[in-house]
């Protein structure tokens, strides 16, 4: 009996189903641990497909106030083109359609654009990633580690740059963050351990400087394409780009203003 006559049964990921779900992606060590995040997290999303009472895939995604980030989407490589990726897809979506949530974000693969196309996703920019350099020492007196009177505006200044409201999200990775602070006002942050290192800020300089207090604790940097001058500084240091993923949006526009982001 051919696998492709079944309808993937989609349903919540269990704990006893996480061990399964990350032997899919032996060489990401990291996936268990980001499995169990979304798995226990209340805003996060973590879906299965079962065929006949077989895990042949999941979907990972956080909800934030009114829009979605697809995390991950995985399907072993015996059960691709069997319709699972669509199944759980459709589902996500549904959810989204359900619990009010009109925007859904994915950072596609360049490879898997034109899939996520299919669902109505729009690319919305490229991000680049700069790997194999030698980073300059931070030294500017105006970045200091990010306190609670910081916040207010932090989460203002992801809302401004991303279009969306992502404070709950931002405020779980506030380890080790720390913010641009120029005459009491906030205009600048920098949280290592959101994405591959999130840098908001409203000028380049801002944004350069916080680049030199992440760029010790990571071996690269992933940004908009289009900051010419901060690709100019990152390949002076040798750093080499390569294309990383595409940011595309489903539903409500999103106001999204790349020149902000210094790291993603």
């Amino acid at each position: 009996m051919m696998k492709n006559r079944y309808h993937p049964r989609i349903a919540a990921l269990r704990a006893q189903d996480l061990a399964t779900a990350a032997a899919f992606t032996p060489e990401e060590p990291e996936a268990l641990g980001r499995l169990n995040w979304h798995l226990h997290t209340p805003y996060a999303l973590a879906t299965g497909a079962w065929v006949e009472g077989e895990l042949v895939g999941y979907l990972l995604a956080i909800r934030h106030a009114a829009s979605a980030h697809l995390s991950d989407l995985v399907v072993p490589p015996t059960w691709m083109n069997e319709g699972v990726g669509t199944a759980l897809m459709q589902d996500f979506i549904a959810t989204c359609d359900r619990e009010a949530l009109p925007s859904q974000v994915v950072m596609a693969p360049p490879e898997s654009a034109d899939w996520f196309r299919r669902f109505g996703f729009e690319a919305q920019g490229e991000l680049v990633r700069y790997a194999g350099g030698r980073h300059q020492q931070a030294h500017l007196a105006e970045v200091v580690p990010a306190g609670p009177e910081h916040w207010l505006a932090i989460c203002h200044l992801d809302r401004r740059a991303t279009g969306e409201d992502r404070s709950t999200w931002l405020r779980e990775h506030d380890y080790l963050s720390r913010v641009w602070l120029e005459q009491g006002r906030v205009r600048g942050f920098l949280l290592p351990l959101a994405g591959e290192g999130l840098i908001i800020a409203d000028h380049p300089a801002i944004g350069l400087e916080l680049q030199r207090w992440l760029l010790p604790l990571k071996d690269h940097i992933t940004l908009l394409a289009g900051q010419l001058e901060v690709h100019e500084h990152l390949v002076k240091q040798g750093y080499s780009p390569a294309p990383a993923v595409v940011r595309m949006v489903r539903g409500a526009a999103l106001e999204w203003r790349a020149w902000m982001v210094f790291g993603w």
